[in-house]
């Protein structure tokens, strides 16, 4: 833990790291909007947990993955929903 606070400690390290979270939400936002058009989700269901994404990053797609399982029964990280 030492470790990770002196790397936020420079200013680099807080460009490295606060690219990294953007970058990681961003894409874990575009995924759950790819997804969620693919497996014909409804887009208030997705739209929720797209903004979760990019505000609180892995919170967002637990989020999805629970309601995409509650309405849609079925839970599968693959890129083409099961026929």
């Amino acid at each position: 833990m030492d470790g990770v606070s002196a790397i936020f400690s420079t200013p680099i390290g807080v460009l490295i790291g606060w690219s990294h979270y953007l970058v990681f939400d961003l894409f874990v936002g575009a995924w759950i909007g790819r997804d969620a058009q693919r497996r014909g989700v409804s887009h208030w269901l997705a739209a929720p947990a797209m903004l979760l994404s990019y505000l609180l990053g892995p919170i967002g797609a637990l989020i999805y993955f629970l309601g995409r399982f509650a309405f849609k029964r079925q839970f599968s990280l693959e890129e083409r929903p099961a026929t």
